[in-house]
Parts: C-alpha cells; sequence; structure tokens
C-alpha cells in the first residue's frame, strides 16, 4: 500500500497521512499556509500484510 507523509516544521516537526498525491498537496498548502517551514512529502509503501506491517511500525516508531 503507498502512503503520503507530509512534513513541516515550525519549532517542532508535524507530520500528516495521505491516500493519494492529491490529499497529500492539500495537507502541503494547508501547511505552508499555517507558517510551517521545509515543507516535504515522501512517499512510503506500506506493507499489508499483518507481519510486514506490524514490522514496520515498530522500525519506523509510529506513535499513535
Amino acid at each position: 500500500m503507498r502512503l503520503y507523509q507530509t512534513t513541516g516544521e515550525n519549532g517542532s516537526v508535524e507530520s500528516n497521512w495521505a491516500g493519494s498525491q492529491a490529499d497529500a498537496s492539500k495537507h502541503r498548502v494547508a501547511m505552508k499556509k499555517d507558517g510551517l517551514t521545509n515543507v516535504q512529502t515522501a512517499e512510503q509503501e506500506i506493507p499489508t500484510d499483518k507481519a510486514g506491517l506490524l514490522e514496520w511500525l515498530n522500525t519506523n516508531k509510529v506513535v499513535v
């Protein structure tokens, strides 16, 4: 599964996830409008099987 992570800085790092490039673009525009700097989007390939997903979440230290 392909997801798009958009990040920006405003003293700390903020991050948003999107399921399409179009939605990621909307996140970039909103972040820039809110004054965030260094706004970038990275494409991430996320495994969809349970074992692969758990490994990816743990490797990338995803916290909710």
